[in-house]
């Protein structure tokens, strides 16, 4: 077994640090008194603020990770046309999901059927129906019919957000 075939501790690590920190100072906004350290600096002050390094900090951690992921593959027989899909269908999932939590907010602008927390539990339920890596054993007809599924409440949940956000 290579290096690559095992997980490295250090990187799943750090990237799970700095997956906290994402969550972590995003949600300062929420809390009034904050210390200045945690916050952004603002325009021309001379530091940095633990928010101002997480950014950083997750594209270092793309950066190396891509390359890994990638001979990875390679090892286990995929071509660099199979890299190249299924790098485009990974980075089309992330702009989707991408779009509608980002939006969810819009959600909240007009008169709805569901509240805000059932829309965003539908919403990352269609995210698993439609992205899941389903067991190998599965049919085919059986994936498609959940992925169907997900499919639709995507369609159904984006539809309401518009209507939603017509002004009226």
């Amino acid at each position: 077994m290579t290096l690559l075939r095992r997980r490295l501790a250090s990187i799943d690590a750090f990237r799970a640090i700095t997956m906290l920190l994402m969550v972590f100072v995003n949600d300062l906004i929420l809390n009034e008194r904050v210390p200045a350290w945690l916050e952004h600096a603002e325009e021309g002050q001379d530091r940095l603020g633990l928010a101002d390094t997480v950014f950083p900090a997750f594209l270092f951690i793309v950066g190396l990770s891509i390359p890994l992921a990638i001979r990875q593959g390679h090892e286990r027989g995929m071509s660099r046309r199979d890299t190249f899909w299924h790098i485009l269908r990974r980075g089309v999932a992330l702009l989707i999901m991408g779009v509608f939590i980002v939006n969810y907010e819009e959600y909240t602008k007009g008169p709805a059927l569901i509240s805000v927390w059932w829309w965003m539990l539908l919403m990352t339920i269609a995210f698993f129906f439609v992205w899941l890596v389903y067991p190998a054993n599965w049919a085919v007809g059986r994936k498609t019919l959940f992925r169907s599924f997900g499919i639709i409440a995507l369609i159904i949940l984006a539809r309401g957000e518009q209507r939603n956000t017509r002004p009226g």
